[in-house]
Order: structure tokens, then sequence, then C-alpha cells
């Protein structure tokens, strides 16, 4: 969520899992994408490449339902989401008010923000 001053979130970090999200999940561990842990958020990167087959959209959406069972929220990000600037800036705004943050006005730092967005896509 670079370019938002957003609290960074930790990355792919393991979460033990209760037995309730066990029975989902079959593990004992989930490993979030992005996960704000005072505020129970996870983003998750549904990529084309490997969450575009049955098996992975059904292992993902019991991953949801494990994490839902431990009162996390759950934003899933596709590729498309992640390529379209606008639709990108909505799920910052959600990440923002889940946090307790204000985003700056869209034109603070656009530029940069622009030219992130630029490299990391590129």
């Amino acid at each position: 969520m670079g370019g938002y001053a957003l609290p960074r979130p930790s990355l792919n970090a393991k979460r033990k899992v209760n037995s309730y999200a066990e029975s989902f999940t079959f593990s004992r561990k989930l490993i979030p994408d992005l996960y704000w842990a005072s505020v129970r958020l996870d983003i998750e990167y549904d990529s084309d490449e490997f969450h575009s087959n049955p098996l992975s959209l059904r292992e993902g959406a019991r991953r949801t339902l494990a994490l839902r069972t431990m009162h996390v929220d759950v934003i899933a990000l596709t590729s498309d989401v992640v390529h379209d600037e606008e639709a990108f800036a909505g799920v910052a705004r959600l990440v923002a008010k889940k946090v307790g943050k204000r985003l700056p006005p869209s034109s603070t730092k656009q530029a940069e923000r622009l030219a992130l967005r630029a490299a990391l896509l590129a």
C-alpha cells in the first residue's frame, strides 16, 4: 500500500489458527499476505498465476472462512484491481478507515505515488 502513508502491515507473517478455523483449512497456521494485527485486517493478493484454477479458488474460500472465524476482515485483491489506479485507491481508503488514518488529499504527492505505481507494475 505504498504511497498512501498507511501503517506498515506484517508481510507473510505466520498466524496460528484456532481449532474452529483449522476445520476449514486443515492447517494450524495461515500466512496472510498483508496483515494489520491491531485491527485484524488481511489483504490477500489473488494473482492470476496462482489463484485462477478451481482448486486454488476453493482453498482461498476456505482460507477466508477460517480468517473470518477468527474475526479477521479479509480484502481480496486481484490483478485488475491492483492495475486500476482508482480501484486501488478505493482499497487504500478502506484500509485507512479500518486503521483509523486519514489519507492525504489525492493531489498530495500524486506524482510520487504515480511514479511508485509505474515502477512497481512495470
